[in-house]
C-alpha cells in the first residue's frame, strides 16, 4: 500500500505540473496506476458525505476539514504540492463559472471520445479532474481560515459545485471504461508512448495573427465559407463509409477527426487552382499554417456548440 501511494500520489501533478523521470515513468505501472485510480474512487462516497456536514460545523469544522484533506492526498493529486509550475495549463479551467465546467465537459465527449482522439479526450478529463481537485485542496485552505459564517457558507457551496463537476468527469471516465481502459490511456500518455500533437511557437503567433485579421489571416475568409459548403457532403461521405456513425453530433465529430485537416488541404488545393496569382492562395501554404487555422477553427466551432 505505502509503496502505491508513494509511486502515484500525485502522478497527476507529475503529469501536468512537473517534468517526470524516466524511473518513476517505469514505475508506474498498469497495476499502480489501476490501484491508484480504484483508491482513490473509494473516497469519494465519504467525501461527499463530510462536505455535506461541513455547512453544520463551523465552529468544530478543523476534524472535518482535516479529514477531507487526507482523502485528497490519497486521490492521484498531492496536495501539499504547492509548486505554480502547472498552473498556467490549468488556470483556464478552475476559474470558469459552474455551468460552464459542465458544459466543458459535456463537449469533451462530444467532440474528443472518438477513435483518433480518444487520448485527447483522455488527457482533457485527466486536466480537468487535476485542476477540480486542486480547487478543492485550495477551498479547503480557505474553509480553515475563514472567520466569517457566511463567507464561510459561500465557500461551502464552491465545494459542493467542484464536487459536481469531479463526480461529471468521472461519469465519462466510466463512459471510457466500457469500451476501452482509461487507466492504460493514461498511462500510455504519462510514460509517453502515445505523444499528443501540440502546437509549437510558430504556430501559436500564426493563430494570434489569425484572431488579430493581420495579412495571413485573409486566408480565413474565403477558406471558411468553402469549408462550410463541403463539411456536410464531407460528414455524409465518412458515415456512408464507415468512418463515423451516423448520429446527431456526427458533424462535430467529423470537424474534430483527422479527416477534417484533410478536408482543409483539399478546399485549399481547389482554391488555389480557382484563384488569380495575385492571391494567397497562389503560394503554398504551409502545413504550420494548416495546423493553426485547423486549431483555430476547432476552437471557436466547438465553443458555438455549448
Amino acid at each position: 500500500m505505502v509503496l502505491v501511494i508513494f509511486l502515484c500520489m500525485g502522478l497527476l501533478n507529475a503529469f501536468f505540473a512537473t517534468t517526470m523521470s524516466d524511473a518513476n515513468k517505469a514505475k508506474c505501472d498498469e497495476d499502480v496506476v489501476l490501484t491508484s485510480l480504484n483508491e482513490y474512487k473509494l473516497t469519494l462516497a465519504e467525501k461527499e458525505q463530510i462536505i455535506g456536514r461541513l455547512e453544520y460545523v463551523f465552529g468544530e469544522r478543523k476534524k472535518q476539514i482535516s479529514k477531507l484533506q487526507e482523502l485528497l492526498n490519497l486521490e492521484l493529486v498531492d496536495i501539499k504540492d504547492s509548486g505554480d509550475k502547472g498552473s498556467d495549463l490549468i488556470s483556464d479551467i478552475q476559474f470558469l463559472e459552474h455551468d460552464k465546467k459542465i458544459k466543458r465537459v459535456e463537449q469533451l465527449e462530444r467532440s474528443l471520445a472518438y477513435g483518433e482522439t480518444k487520448y485527447k479526450y483522455v488527457y482533457e478529463l485527466s486536466r480537468q479532474l487535476y485542476a477540480t481537485l486542486k480547487m478543492e485542496a485550495m477551498l479547503l485552505k480557505k474553509l480553515s481560515a475563514v472567520l466569517d459564517l457566511r463567507a464561510y457558507r459561500k465557500l461551502i457551496v464552491q465545494l459542493k459545485s467542484e464536487f459536481v463537476v469531479e463526480n461529471a468527469v468521472l461519469e465519462k471516465i466510466a463512459g471510457i471504461d466500457e469500451i476501452s481502459s482509461f487507466h492504460k490511456l493514461l498511462l500510455d500518455l504519462v510514460k509517453g508512448e502515445h505523444v499528443l500533437q501540440t502546437l509549437g511557437v510558430k504556430e501559436k503567433r500564426i493563430i494570434a495573427a489569425l484572431k488579430k485579421g493581420s495579412p495571413v489571416g485573409s486566408i480565413t475568409d474565403k477558406l471558411v465559407k468553402r469549408l462550410f459548403d463541403a463539411i456536410y457532403d464531407s460528414t455524409e461521405e465518412a458515415v456512408a463509409a464507415g468512418v463515423i456513425d451516423n448520429h446527431f453530433y456526427a458533424r462535430f465529430e467529423f470537424i474534430n477527426r483527422p479527416e477534417f485537416v484533410d478536408l482543409v488541404r483539399r478546399v485549399i488545393k481547389e482554391l488555389r487552382a480557382k484563384e488569380s496569382s495575385r492571391s494567397v492562395f497562389a503560394k503554398d501554404i504551409s502545413e504550420q499554417v494548416i495546423n493553426a487555422f485547423v486549431h483555430l477553427f476547432r476552437e471557436q466551432y466547438n465553443a458555438k456548440q455549448e
